[in-house]
């Protein structure tokens, strides 16, 4: 993947690039493969997200912007990671389950947001916190090449769970710990 120029991509870039793509397909999959199984995203992964967001929201708070670049994360970028303590306290408030299929339609916007915003900009966040060279690489077509990425292992994550039963056994989700889901063989 030789640059505009011609250059070949550092190793440093490398390096970011596929640990990066990695990490984000790994999540992406876990959550879209649930997601396809199940039709609902579970409670851990909930939770980790609300852990996960508030560690990088409060984090953000004591991490000086480097030399002379902007903040990390943004006064916008906090809200997006309050999102899921806002979620999880209308949650408690209104004794809706948000992470169970039968979610209220009055909440149902919220869960929405949580799912499509807060998820990929935590994990973008904690990212860049981990590796901050990411929005540094050289290779502007690395990051956008990583969405594609990303973006794809979830699609077929979700289509795996989705049509469990050509890839898996009930035998598979009762080693595993998991409830079978309806449609599973065997």
């Amino acid at each position: 993947m030789a640059s505009k120029a011609g250059r070949a991509p550092s190793q440093a870039d490398i390096k970011i690039f596929m640990l990066s793509t990695i990490s984000l397909s790994v999540a992406a999959w876990d959550i879209a493969f649930n997601l396809g199984v199940f039709n609902t995203i579970f409670f851990d992964k909930v939770f980790t997200v609300w852990a996960a967001s508030t560690a990088a929201l409060f984090a953000s708070f004591f991490v000086p912007p480097p030399d002379d670049r902007k903040r990390l994360v943004s006064w916008r970028g906090r809200f997006v990671l309050l999102i899921p303590t806002l979620w999880m306290l209308v949650d408690l408030e209104s004794g809706v389950s948000l992470t169970g299929t039968e979610i209220d339609a009055q909440l149902s916007w919220l869960s929405l947001i949580v799912a499509v915003v807060t998820l990929p900009y935590t994990l973008y966040v904690l990212v860049v916190m981990v590796t901050p060279d990411l929005i540094n690489l050289k290779q502007p077509r690395f990051f956008a090449v990583m969405f594609v990425i990303v973006a794809f292992i979830a699609l077929v994550g979700y289509a795996v769970g989705t049509y469990n039963e050509d890839f898996l056994t009930c035998q598979d989700f009762i080693v595993s710990g998991n409830d079978t889901p309806a449609r599973c063989k065997g």
